[in-house]
């Protein structure tokens, strides 16, 4: 069976990554280097009841600036493709907000905050590891 969250391509757009016409994208924003994993495993738990109807991706905040100002520490983002817009899911994560939270984005409810993307076609960019000439140059 596949990995239900996929790892991020090296550099694409939401809207290329996301371009499914059946499934919307739910992202789990991390800050980089993150340690603790429990978002991740609850996800990966909760996803399995969602295969069918979303694409799950990891994204790392520390490589993709813009949605920083989605989310300063990891939250769950669900796209919805045909509208050009997402949801940030910023509560406490737990496998029942998850589930309620993907529920929730399947029904396209009224009452879900929408919000337009920050630019028309936002960029995504896979966090790379530091090569160590890259390092003796920052210090």
């Amino acid at each position: 069976m596949d990995r239900p969250i996929k790892p991020l391509p090296a550099s694409t757009t939401l809207q290329d990554l996301c371009s499914s016409p059946t499934k919307k994208c739910a992202l789990l924003l991390t800050p980089a280097g993150k340690t603790d994993r429990t978002a991740h495993d609850y996800l990966k738990e909760v996803a399995v009841g969602f295969i069918n109807e979303y694409l799950f991706f990891e994204v790392e905040l520390e490589c993709n600036s813009e949605l920083e100002t989605l989310a300063k520490k990891s939250a769950l983002l669900v796209y919805h493709p045909r509208t050009s817009q997402y949801v940030a899911l910023k509560a406490k994560l737990s496998k029942t907000t998850f589930q309620k939270f993907l529920k929730a984005n399947l029904a396209d409810s009224k009452k879900l905050p929408l919000h337009s993307l920050p630019n028309e076609k936002l960029e995504l960019t896979k966090c790379q590891a530091p090569s160590p000439s890259t390092q003796s140059e920052e210090l």
